[in-house]
Order: structure tokens, then C-alpha cells, then sequence
């Protein structure tokens, strides 16, 4: 059994309005370190890298800061300065999470070294990928990916996984003929038959740019009605392929791969100047927020030092790491971000939802779940705590998009329901 049924492509999704404003319509923008930062040593829910260094350490941008016992997780400094030791930090998926402790070095002294560039075609995909993880690059499926011939089918994803996160879109569009080198350069490394682009059809401009060049080079540009979550890998790959991918699989057992604009640009960076990812991009918006938009920050920022370099237009009643619909409600201005949040939302308003009510079985949720599931009946066993029934209701399909509970209107919390069961099937 597959996620999306027997029919190609995928049914549900809600067609969400766009933002405004639209934070893809201006450049990112560029921001200094603090005189302090504390670099997460675990930038999700995976175990926590170990420091290879000590206080007194200097250190300059891109040093190897700290590696997981595994060798597949690095974290790496983000500027010039001098390690003042490990702290702990919670961030928006973990609490007590060890970080790096760095004072930065003045302005004067940020300068950059030079990396150790792959000029040519990249390598293939086993030496690729050990060059990726090197420099902190973190790849979808990466020990699949090594593998020769484990690639039929690469998709460059330009839409953004999260409704009003733009830090795709916009990475793409900054960036467009470095990263369309990209593109046909992993093309040959991985040997993959082919490589579609895939932008929204809301972008017609950036669609028309990508497709001029096109010519003379192995992949073509898709424009999708971006029916959310169409972004999503799975359903990415149901929409291009036909491809049902399994329930507990990944878009590789449909023999393709999808990586986004920004991963994408993260790895032409490594290849082609040899920079460790030590700086993300973050949308960041919200009523309460004065300057939305997309802005560079070093790894190892506080949620209030992300959101007074935008300014505030009211006090902030509620924040959320990632989407406004699957996010994460954040604790307080001192949570750290770390590489992986693309998205902040600033609020003016707590944005709590209405006492939960009966369920009047209107069938709101299941018409809107894009992978089919019965997010009621997954709810009914979380509240019954009659996990042994869950399983066969297939939870762990689900994409925490959120749409379950953004259409109910009775505002019962569907998906933590659907998460509970998810968790303890996945337990055991």
C-alpha cells in the first residue's frame, strides 16, 4: 500500500492564500553576528555531536567545531572568535541540548579563509556525499544516495515545504545560474536518467528565467499548481511520476530524489569553494514583525536576536518555529535556532484555537488529508489509549502538514493525535 492510492498523483491539499507580503519579492537579507553565539551541537532530534574543542580555543569561520560519533554530523563555526566552553541551550525540537559557547572576534577580524574548491565535474556519488557530510551539509537519504545507480530521477524542489515560508523560492531566485550548474553537475555525478526543476506556477517570472537555461543541459523546468503540500517529497514524486511512494519508505523507492534549492545550494557551496554550512537562511514573519523577509544569520542565534534585526511592530504574544501550520510554539526569546528552522512566525496575538468541540463528522478531515488517512478514527484511539488498533490505520504515512487541523471545525487536535499513534507504533 502506497500513501497517495491507487490513482496517479495525490488527492486533498487546500489551495492556502499567499502571503502578504510576499517575503519572495525581495533579496535576502544579510545580517552581523553578536558579540556571543552558542552553536547547537544537534540541529534536530538526532543525538548530539561531540565538541572537539576546548574553552580558550580560537577558532576561525568554518572550523570544526564538533562531529557525532558516526562521522555523519559536523557542526562547524560561523565566525572568528574564541571558544568560551559547552553550555546547554534548548532549542525549538530539544531541551538541554549542548552548544558551543563562541565570543566573536571584531568585524576586522571576520575574515573568511579560503576553501579547498573541486573544480571539473563533481564526484561521484559515493565521494560526493562523504564530501557533503564533511562540510555539514545535510543530505536526504545520504547512505542510499552513495550507493551507484541508486538515482534514477533527481528532483531540484523550488517550492518551499512550509505555507508562507518562502527561503526556497527565494534561494532559487538569487541564485539561479550557479545553481542550475548545480543541478547538471549532480545530474552527471549521480548518473541520473533525468532532473526536472519544479517551481510553483505563482512564480511565472522565475519560471521563465530557469527554462532560458534550459538549453544544452540535462533537465527540464515543471511549474506546479502549488496545492498545499505539494512541496512535500512524497507527494512531489506522486505528482512527477506517478510513483506511489511506501509508507515507510522514501521517494528513493520510487528511484528518485528530491533536494530542495537551498540543500542544493548548500552543496554547490562545499564542491565549489569548499564552505562548511555554518549560516542558514530563515523566513521570518508575522503581524508583530516590522520588516518580514529572509534574512542570512549565523547558526547559533536566540529567537529574540533572530527577530530584532527584523523589528518589532507589537509585542509578541506567540512564536512559532516552521510552518504556521505544523510548526513549533517556541518557549521564549532565549530558545536557539538551529540550521534546520527555516521559518519563524511573530504574533501579536496568542493565536489559540477555540475549546475543542464534538466532532459533527463532517468529513472536513479526511477530504483534505493528502495522503488519505482517517485523522478522526487515529484521534478516537489516541483518546482511548487503544494503540494495538492504530497500526492498521497507517499513521506513520502521515506528513504533519497540519491540514487536519486547519479544517476542522469542531478544533479538535487531530494531528497530535495522529502523532501519538504515530509514536507509539513506531516504539513498538
Amino acid at each position: 500500500m502506497g500513501i497517495c492510492g491507487k490513482s496517479r498523483g495525490w488527492r486533498g491539499g487546500v489551495f492556502l492564500l499567499p502571503p502578504r507580503p510576499d517575503t519572495a519579492e525581495h533579496p535576502v537579507c544579510s545580517t552581523r553576528a553578536p558579540a556571543r553565539l552558542h552553536i547547537p551541537l544537534a540541529q534536530d532530534r538526532e543525538t548530539a555531536a561531540t565538541p572537539l574543542v576546548e574553552p580558550g580555543h580560537t577558532v576561525k569561520p568554518g572550523t570544526l567545531l564538533a562531529e557525532s560519533p558516526d562521522g555523519n554530523g559536523r557542526v562547524h563555526s560561523p565566525v572568528a572568535g574564541v571558544v568560551r566552553g559547552v553550555i546547554h541551550v534548548d532549542t525549538p525540537y530539544r531541551q538541554h541540548v549542548p552548544a558551543v559557547q563562541v565570543e566573536s572576534a571584531p568585524p576586522g577580524q571576520q575574515e573568511v579563509p579560503a576553501g579547498v574548491p573541486h573544480t571539473g565535474d563533481w564526484p561521484a556519488a559515493a565521494e560526493l556525499v562523504s564530501l557533503a557530510i564533511a562540510h555539514g551539509v545535510i543530505l536526504p537519504d545520504a547512505a542510499a544516495v552513495a550507493r551507484a545507480g541508486a538515482v534514477n530521477r533527481i528532483i531540484v524542489n523550488g517550492m518551499d515545504t512550509a505555507p508562507r515560508q518562502t527561503v526556497n523560492v527565494r534561494t532559487l531566485a538569487d541564485h539561479v545560474e550557479p545553481l542550475m550548474l548545480a543541478a547538471a553537475r549532480l545530474h552527471a555525478a549521480l548518473r541520473a536518467q533525468r532532473t526536472d526543476v519544479v517551481v510553483s506556477r505563482t512564480r511565472p517570472d522565475l519560471a521563465a528565467v530557469l527554462r532560458g537555461l534550459c538549453p544544452g543541459r540535462p533537465f527540464r523546468v515543471r511549474a506546479m499548481m502549488n496545492r498545499y503540500p505539494q512541496a512535500h517529497p512524497h507527494l512531489l514524486v506522486a505528482a512527477l511520476t506517478g510513483c506511489e511512494v511506501p509508507i515507510h519508505g522514501s521517494p528513493l523507492d520510487c528511484g528518485a530524489w528530491v533536494i530542495d534549492a537551498v540543500t542544493l545550494w548548500n552543496l554547490y557551496g562545499a564542491v565549489a569553494s569548499g564552505s562548511p554550512v555554518a549560516w542558514h537562511t530563515i523566513t521570518l514573519l508575522g503581524d508583530a514583525v516590522l520588516t518580514p523577509g529572509n534574512y542570512r544569520v549565523p547558526v547559533g542565534l536566540t529567537v529574540r536576536q533572530v527577530v530584532e534585526r527584523a523589528g518589532l511592530a507589537a509585542t509578541p504574544q506567540r512564536i512559532v518555529a516552521g510552518g504556521w501550520l505544523n510548526g513549533v510554539t517556541v518557549a521564549g526569546g532565549n530558545v536557539v535556532l538551529t540550521r534546520t528552522t527555516r521559518c519563524l512566525t511573530v504574533q501579536s496575538r496568542s493565536g489559540r484555537r477555540p475549546p475543542p468541540a464534538a466532532c459533527i463528522r463532517c468529513g472536513a478531515c479526511l477530504e483534505a488529508c493528502p495522503v488519505g488517512l482517517d485523522p478522526r478514527a487515529l484521534y478516537d484511539r489516541a483518546e482511548q489509549n487503544r494503540f494495538d488498533r492504530a497500526e492498521r490505520l497507517h499513521p506513520r504515512a502521515c506528513l504533519d502538514c497540519g491540514l487536519c487541523d486547519y479544517v476542522c471545525p469542531s478544533s479538535l487536535p487531530l494531528m497530535r493525535g495522529v502523532q501519538w499513534c504515530c509514536e507509539h507504533v513506531r516504539s513498538g
